[in-house]
Order: C-alpha cells, then sequence, then structure tokens
C-alpha cells in the first residue's frame, strides 16, 4: 500500500558556478579592505600613541643643555612613555641642580684662590717692608743711644736713605 514516487530537478550550474564565484569574489574584496583598513588604523594609533611621542621625547632630550625642558603634559590615560617622560624631566630637573651647585662651588673656589692669592701678596709686601724698617729702627735706636758719635751718624745715614728707598719702592 505503499506509493513511491521520484522528483527530478534540473538547475543549471553556470548560473550556481556565477554564484558561488561572485561570492568568493565578494569575500575576498571584503577581506582585503577589512585588512587595510584595520592596518591604517594599526598604523595611526602607533603613530599617534608610540612613534610621535617617542619622536618628540627624543627631539626634547637631544635638545636638553641648550635649552629647558618643559614639563610633560598631563594626561588621563599614563602609558610607558609618559613615565619615561616624566622620569626624564626629574632627571633634568637634578642635573640642573647639580650644576648650579657645581658652578657655585667653583666660583667659590675661585674666590679661596682670589683670597690666597692676595694673602701671598700682603704677606710678601710685608715682608718686604719689615725688613727695612726693622734695619732703620736698628740704626735709629743706636743714633739715639749716641746722638753726638759722628762716625755713628756718617755710617747709619746711608743705611737709613738706602731703607727708605727701598721702602718706597
Amino acid at each position: 500500500g505503499d506509493i513511491r514516487g521520484g522528483l527530478s530537478i534540473t538547475i543549471p550550474i553556470k548560473w550556481a558556478d556565477r554564484m558561488i564565484h561572485d561570492n568568493n569574489r565578494s569575500i575576498i574584496f571584503y577581506s582585503l579592505l577589512s585588512i587595510v583598513v584595520v592596518s591604517a588604523m594599526l598604523f595611526w594609533l602607533f603613530s599617534t600613541l608610540v612613534s610621535r611621542p617617542l619622536a618628540q621625547l627624543t627631539a626634547t632630550m637631544d635638545r636638553y643643555p641648550n635649552q629647558a625642558v618643559p614639563y610633560p603634559e598631563p594626561k588621563r590615560v599614563k602609558d610607558e612613555i609618559d613615565s619615561i617622560s616624566n622620569t626624564f624631566y626629574d632627571l633634568c630637573l637634578r642635573l640642573d641642580r647639580s650644576r648650579e651647585t657645581l658652578d657655585k662651588a667653583k666660583n667659590q673656589a675661585f674666590q679661596n684662590e682670589k683670597m690666597a692669592a692676595l694673602g701671598l701678596l700682603t704677606s710678601g709686601i710685608a715682608h718686604e717692608v719689615n725688613n727695612p724698617l726693622a734695619g732703620l729702627l736698628n740704626c735709629a735706636k743706636a743714633l739715639r743711644e749716641e746722638p753726638d758719635n759722628p762716625e755713628l751718624i756718617e755710617r747709619y745715614l746711608p743705611l737709613l736713605d738706602k731703607g727708605l728707598r727701598r721702602i718706597e719702592h
């Protein structure tokens, strides 16, 4: 009591091949377009977030001794490059303070050397004045003790004159 039958359908294969080929082309096109768009976005993000800040930091580092380092711009999102920038800024501040301290120490050492040279000069002048003065004082003392001794006067007057000229010189 079963009735059996069959159905035969004919579909042109060229139509199916064309649809498959068009779908494959669309998939490839959209895949390549997606790859290009994602690559462009990644390139832009890398440039914005990594490459440009690193280039700015490098330029700032290159200009450092001749030009003051600006304070890093505060950002909402902190990343490694911001950390490096802040550390470099702090390093530059410490170097500037060290340089100022070194300059002060150099100036102080220069002043100390000048004072030492002035002290040597003063002691030399005092020595050059005191030696003839001691001789003059001895001559004056001897003349005071024997004011009527012509031989003493004749001997000490040239010495007094010579000592006074030496002090004058």
